[in-house]
Protein backbone atom coordinates (compact mmCIF):
# COMPACT_ATOMS: atom_id res chain seq x y z
CA UNK A 1 0.00 0.00 0.00
CA UNK A 2 2.52 2.34 -0.28
CA UNK A 3 2.97 5.11 -2.31
CA UNK A 4 5.77 4.14 -5.08
CA UNK A 5 4.33 0.87 -5.33
CA UNK A 6 3.96 0.67 -9.21
CA UNK A 7 5.79 3.95 -9.64
CA UNK A 8 9.14 2.69 -11.26
CA UNK A 9 8.35 1.81 -14.91
CA UNK A 10 6.03 -0.61 -16.21
CA UNK A 11 4.81 -3.52 -13.38
CA UNK A 12 4.40 -7.15 -14.36
CA UNK A 13 3.06 -7.83 -10.90
CA UNK A 14 3.27 -7.79 -7.22
CA UNK A 15 3.46 -10.32 -4.36
CA UNK A 16 2.28 -8.39 -1.26
CA UNK A 17 2.61 -9.60 2.31
CA UNK A 18 0.52 -9.07 4.91
CA UNK A 19 2.38 -11.00 7.10
CA UNK A 20 5.28 -13.06 7.33
CA UNK A 21 5.83 -16.10 9.33
CA UNK A 22 8.96 -16.77 11.42
CA UNK A 23 11.91 -14.84 10.40
CA UNK A 24 10.82 -14.81 6.83
CA UNK A 25 13.47 -17.38 6.45
CA UNK A 26 12.58 -20.75 3.94
CA UNK A 27 9.86 -23.08 5.54
CA UNK A 28 9.79 -20.13 8.51
CA UNK A 29 6.97 -21.25 11.08
CA UNK A 30 4.19 -19.01 11.88
CA UNK A 31 1.32 -17.12 10.11
CA UNK A 32 2.28 -16.20 6.12
CA UNK A 33 -0.43 -14.62 4.58
CA UNK A 34 -0.08 -13.01 1.21
CA UNK A 35 -1.60 -11.99 -2.21
CA UNK A 36 -0.52 -11.60 -6.01
CA UNK A 37 -1.19 -8.56 -8.01
CA UNK A 38 -1.05 -8.85 -11.59
CA UNK A 39 -1.10 -6.25 -14.04
CA UNK A 40 -4.28 -6.96 -16.16
CA UNK A 41 -3.42 -4.56 -19.11
CA UNK A 42 -0.32 -7.12 -19.40
CA UNK A 43 -2.44 -10.00 -19.96
CA UNK A 44 -1.68 -11.50 -17.20
CA UNK A 45 -4.66 -11.52 -14.80
CA UNK A 46 -8.47 -11.53 -15.66
CA UNK A 47 -10.62 -8.41 -15.93
CA UNK A 48 -12.00 -8.13 -12.52
CA UNK A 49 -15.28 -6.26 -13.26
CA UNK A 50 -16.52 -9.01 -15.23
CA UNK A 51 -20.21 -10.32 -13.66
CA UNK A 52 -18.94 -13.22 -11.27
CA UNK A 53 -21.54 -15.45 -12.41
CA UNK A 54 -23.42 -15.97 -15.52
CA UNK A 55 -26.67 -17.43 -15.59
CA UNK A 56 -26.99 -17.09 -20.01
CA UNK A 57 -24.01 -18.98 -20.59
CA UNK A 58 -24.45 -22.65 -20.65
CA UNK A 59 -21.09 -24.48 -20.34
CA UNK A 60 -17.97 -24.59 -18.66
CA UNK A 61 -15.93 -21.66 -19.60
CA UNK A 62 -12.14 -21.94 -18.43
CA UNK A 63 -10.64 -18.85 -20.39
CA UNK A 64 -10.11 -17.24 -16.53
CA UNK A 65 -8.72 -20.54 -15.34
CA UNK A 66 -6.11 -20.95 -18.18
CA UNK A 67 -5.00 -17.18 -17.98
CA UNK A 68 -4.26 -17.84 -14.34
CA UNK A 69 -2.51 -20.97 -15.05
CA UNK A 70 -0.56 -19.73 -17.85
CA UNK A 71 0.23 -16.16 -17.98
CA UNK A 72 2.43 -15.96 -14.53
CA UNK A 73 -0.17 -16.59 -11.51
CA UNK A 74 0.11 -20.53 -10.24
CA UNK A 75 3.99 -20.07 -10.96
CA UNK A 76 4.80 -16.77 -8.71
CA UNK A 77 2.30 -18.95 -5.99
CA UNK A 78 4.01 -22.43 -6.62
CA UNK A 79 6.99 -20.14 -5.79
CA UNK A 80 5.84 -18.34 -2.91
CA UNK A 81 4.48 -21.44 -1.78
CA UNK A 82 7.67 -23.51 -1.92
CA UNK A 83 9.79 -20.50 0.00
CA UNK A 84 6.74 -20.93 2.74
CA UNK A 85 6.69 -24.39 2.82
CA UNK A 86 10.41 -24.77 3.15
CA UNK A 87 10.34 -29.21 2.67
CA UNK A 88 12.64 -30.49 -0.32
CA UNK A 89 10.75 -32.87 -2.38
CA UNK A 90 11.39 -36.56 -2.23
CA UNK A 91 13.53 -38.46 -4.58
CA UNK A 92 17.23 -37.45 -5.44
CA UNK A 93 16.67 -36.19 -9.40
CA UNK A 94 20.04 -33.49 -10.34
CA UNK A 95 19.53 -30.61 -11.53
CA UNK A 96 19.52 -30.83 -15.10
CA UNK A 97 16.70 -33.16 -14.55
CA UNK A 98 14.88 -31.11 -12.80
CA UNK A 99 15.23 -28.04 -15.25
CA UNK A 100 14.13 -30.86 -18.01
CA UNK A 101 10.88 -31.72 -16.33
CA UNK A 102 9.85 -27.96 -15.29
CA UNK A 103 10.38 -27.22 -19.26
CA UNK A 104 12.98 -25.43 -18.40
CA UNK A 105 16.52 -27.41 -20.22
CA UNK A 106 16.08 -25.08 -23.47
CA UNK A 107 15.98 -22.12 -21.49
CA UNK A 108 19.23 -22.66 -19.65
CA UNK A 109 21.34 -24.63 -22.37
CA UNK A 110 23.65 -21.98 -22.50
CA UNK A 111 23.85 -20.88 -18.75
CA UNK A 112 26.85 -21.75 -16.53
CA UNK A 113 26.58 -24.19 -13.70
CA UNK A 114 25.99 -21.42 -11.26
CA UNK A 115 22.93 -19.83 -12.83
CA UNK A 116 21.17 -23.76 -13.65
CA UNK A 117 21.72 -24.58 -9.94
CA UNK A 118 20.37 -21.24 -8.90
CA UNK A 119 17.39 -21.71 -11.39
CA UNK A 120 17.00 -24.89 -9.96
CA UNK A 121 17.21 -24.50 -6.63
CA UNK A 122 13.40 -23.55 -5.94
CA UNK A 123 12.57 -26.55 -8.46
CA UNK A 124 13.94 -28.99 -5.28
CA UNK A 125 11.58 -28.08 -2.50
CA UNK A 126 7.43 -28.82 -2.23
CA UNK A 127 5.43 -28.61 -3.53
CA UNK A 128 5.95 -30.12 -7.00
CA UNK A 129 2.82 -28.60 -9.12
CA UNK A 130 -0.38 -27.00 -9.57
CA UNK A 131 -3.55 -28.40 -9.70
CA UNK A 132 -6.53 -26.65 -10.75
CA UNK A 133 -10.55 -27.90 -10.84
CA UNK A 134 -12.99 -25.97 -12.25
CA UNK A 135 -15.43 -24.78 -10.20
CA UNK A 136 -18.80 -26.26 -11.03
CA UNK A 137 -21.41 -25.20 -12.87
CA UNK A 138 -25.41 -25.37 -13.28
CA UNK A 139 -26.89 -27.96 -15.42
CA UNK A 140 -28.71 -27.31 -18.35
CA UNK A 141 -32.31 -28.06 -18.81
CA UNK A 142 -32.84 -29.48 -22.06
CA UNK A 143 -36.86 -28.43 -23.04
CA UNK A 144 -38.35 -31.27 -25.22
CA UNK A 145 -40.28 -29.54 -26.77
CA UNK A 146 -37.85 -26.73 -28.37
CA UNK A 147 -35.89 -30.12 -29.57
CA UNK A 148 -39.07 -31.49 -31.63
CA UNK A 149 -39.78 -28.30 -33.10
CA UNK A 150 -36.53 -27.98 -34.26
CA UNK A 151 -36.99 -29.59 -37.18
CA UNK A 152 -40.63 -28.56 -37.85
CA UNK A 153 -40.77 -24.90 -36.98
CA UNK A 154 -38.66 -23.49 -40.25
CA UNK A 155 -41.61 -26.20 -42.47
CA UNK A 156 -45.14 -24.94 -40.49
CA UNK A 157 -43.33 -21.23 -41.18
CA UNK A 158 -42.58 -21.32 -44.44
CA UNK A 159 -46.44 -23.19 -45.37
CA UNK A 160 -47.59 -20.28 -43.33
CA UNK A 161 -45.67 -17.59 -45.41
CA UNK A 162 -46.78 -19.24 -48.71
CA UNK A 163 -50.37 -19.75 -47.88
CA UNK A 164 -50.67 -15.68 -47.40
CA UNK A 165 -48.73 -15.69 -50.87
CA UNK A 166 -51.26 -17.50 -52.56
CA UNK A 167 -53.92 -15.65 -51.14
CA UNK A 168 -53.10 -12.65 -52.42
CA UNK A 169 -51.97 -14.09 -55.72
CA UNK A 170 -55.23 -15.69 -56.29
CA UNK A 171 -57.55 -12.31 -55.32
CA UNK A 172 -54.77 -10.45 -57.67
CA UNK A 173 -55.88 -12.65 -60.44
CA UNK A 174 -59.74 -12.93 -59.60
CA UNK A 175 -59.53 -8.91 -59.82
CA UNK A 176 -58.09 -8.68 -63.17
CA UNK A 177 -60.24 -11.21 -64.60
CA UNK A 178 -64.02 -9.63 -63.52
CA UNK A 179 -62.22 -5.69 -63.89
CA UNK A 180 -63.74 -4.29 -60.80
CA UNK A 181 -60.32 -2.62 -60.28
CA UNK A 182 -61.38 -0.54 -63.55
CA UNK A 183 -65.11 -0.17 -63.14
CA UNK A 184 -64.38 1.35 -59.67
CA UNK A 185 -61.79 3.43 -61.39
CA UNK A 186 -64.32 4.28 -63.75
CA UNK A 187 -66.79 5.47 -60.75
CA UNK A 188 -64.44 7.22 -59.16
CA UNK A 189 -62.63 5.74 -56.79
CA UNK A 190 -58.85 6.63 -56.38
CA UNK A 191 -56.22 4.15 -56.24
CA UNK A 192 -54.88 4.75 -52.91
CA UNK A 193 -58.96 3.69 -51.51
CA UNK A 194 -58.65 0.52 -53.61
CA UNK A 195 -55.42 -0.66 -52.53
CA UNK A 196 -56.41 0.17 -48.82
CA UNK A 197 -59.21 -1.56 -49.51
CA UNK A 198 -57.25 -4.88 -49.69
CA UNK A 199 -56.32 -3.99 -45.51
Amino acid sequence: DSKSYGSHGFLFGAVVFSSIGGDGHRGGGGKWAYSIRLNVSSGTAIYTREPATRPLDLGLKTLEARTYLTRGFSSLQLLVDRHIVGVKAEGNLSTEELLKINGLSKTSMHESEDVKQMLAEPLFYAPQAVSASPMPVNGIVVDGFYTLIELAFPLVFIVAFLYTQKKVLNELIAEKESKVRESLRMLGVRSSAIISSWF
